[in-house]
């Protein structure tokens, strides 16, 4: 089981937190640093994972709300359709 623990707290910018997002989770090279390819990379993990995400709230102030919770969907829907996935926010 692999446990990743990411911290929003220092991330300034979205091209900041998708390549955190890339080398924390060891997403592909063909990763486009968005959220439609991180919905598609999290239904390819196949080893059990748990993604435990701290300071959302300075997410939703960095990167706006409206981006942070589409971010938090994505790991939500994530977690319901693949069972490898665990979420901790």
């Amino acid at each position: 089981m692999t446990h990743i623990i990411f911290s929003g707290a220092f991330i300034t910018e979205k091209q900041q937190l998708h390549s955190h997002l890339k080398q924390a989770l060891k997403l592909p090279e063909w990763y486009g640093g968005n959220l439609d390819a991180l919905a598609d990379c999290l239904g390819d993990i196949a080893q059990e994972t748990t993604i435990t995400i701290l300071g959302l709230e300075k997410l939703e102030n960095t990167l706006g709300d409206k981006y942070a919770q589409a971010f938090k969907k994505v790991l939500q829907n994530a977690a319901k359709a693949n069972s490898n996935i665990h979420i901790r926010l």
